[in-house]
């Protein structure tokens, strides 16, 4: 499997635990109000894997430190594109001020959270593909080695 399939495996999981832990959306439709739960579950597990998932894959090795710690930053980008972007379009405001500054915290923490499981499957993925490639030669190790 590709880095993008893994990227949304990890990004199913990681949105399937976060809602057997916390139910997002009985939040999102009492807050906006706009979705049906089936259509909300939906958008919820397509982001979450398709999206996210797959966004996580092709920025991880941009980023730097283990994978869940990765999965912590791309949950906080996230949430941040949530906030200024997504939130608004539902009218609930920049940083979701209709529904308080709590909440915006909420989805914060809820996002990071997310970020670390996702990271953290990602890598669980990645490590075996790793392992597979064997010991790595001087070449793979320093490009003046060539």
């Amino acid at each position: 499997m590709d880095k993008i399939g893994k990227g949304i495996v990890a990004g199913f999981l990681a949105t399937f635990v976060l809602s057997v832990l916390l139910d997002p959306m009985a939040m999102v439709a009492r807050t906006a109000g706009v979705l049906s739960p089936t259509l909300g579950w939906t958008l919820h597990f397509l982001i979450g894997s398709v999206i996210w998932g797959a966004g996580f894959a092709l920025l991880h090795d941009l980023l730097r430190g283990p994978s869940w710690l990765r999965g912590i930053a791309f949950g906080i980008v996230s949430w941040i594109v949530v906030v200024l972007v997504i939130l608004p379009l539902t009218r609930l405001g920049l940083f979701g001020v209709e529904i308080g500054l709590a909440a915006s915290v909420a989805m914060l923490l809820v996002h990071m959270i997310y970020g670390t499981v996702l990271g953290g499957i990602y890598g669980a993925l990645i490590a075996p593909e790793d392992e597979h490639r064997g010991t790595r030669s001087r070449h793979d190790l320093h490009p003046l080695a060539r």
